[in-house]
């Protein structure tokens, strides 16, 4: 029998993929929330709907739950408002609730990963999912910095007229997530640059950290698996 690295607390086994699927399409498809037609932007909201249930259902454990309605009750009000009431404060409550919703999904997955006893698909899953998540943590950031000081961000590819797109800050999340840094969307303020080289550390320790620790279960999982060989043929002889 297979035995899996949850708890009665955080069962996520079986329930990352989702939370990866929704991720993966709600970054790859945002162009599509930048159409005038409220239609389109409706559609896109739906992924955060996919997302923000998936996300409710990834864990058992009280406190993280109520933090995950706390923040994604707010991420389905605030986005259904946004398509008809694009105003500041609209952004900035947004931003809000989709960085803590992040982080508390972070926190549940990264946890799950540091108590497996072995590798897994699940673990892999998640070991992917808290990647895509730091590059989407950082969106909401950036447009916090940018809301409190206009003109920290400048993009010389695209004109941007009135405030400065979140969907400008996706892009630039994961070109600075991944250290591609292609130089059109730049940080000309010092809170924002230093935001940026935060991103781009954590990227780097991140995918470091992550890979030491796949390689240690795996290493311990593989050396249980031999010793227990050895026992069984010590008791046969």
């Amino acid at each position: 029998m297979t035995t899996t690295p949850n708890n009665k607390k955080d069962r996520v086994h079986g329930r990352v993929f989702w939370i990866l699927m929704f991720l993966a399409l709600l970054q790859t498809l945002y162009p599509i929330s930048y159409s005038p037609n409220p239609i389109f932007q409706m559609l896109y909201n739906w992924l955060y709907f996919g997302l923000v249930f998936a996300g409710l259902w990834l864990t058992d454990e009280r406190k993280k739950r109520i933090l995950l309605w706390l923040f994604g009750i707010p991420i389905l009000v605030l986005g259904a408002v946004f398509v008809f009431y694009q105003k500041t404060w609209v952004y900035t409550l947004a931003y809000l609730a989709y960085e803590g919703f992040f982080v508390t999904v972070a926190w549940v997955l990264f946890e799950y990963i540091f108590k497996a006893k072995r590798v897994t698909l699940d673990v892999i899953y998640a070991a992917v999912t808290v990647y895509v998540l730091i590059g989407a943590m950082f969106v909401p950031l950036y447009g916090i910095v940018e809301t409190l000081a206009p003109g920290s961000f400048i993009d010389n590819g695209m004109k941007v007229s009135g405030p400065f797109p979140w969907q400008n800050f996706a892009y630039f999340s994961y070109v600075t997530l991944t250290t591609l840094g292609y130089g059109d969307i730049l940080p000309v303020q010092m809170w924002a640059r230093a935001l940026v080289g935060v991103e781009a550390v954590s990227g780097t320790m991140y995918l470091t950290i992550i890979m030491a620790r796949l390689v240690g279960l795996y290493a311990a999982h593989e050396e249980a698996t031999e010793l227990g060989g050895g026992e069984r043929q010590d008791a046969s002889g």
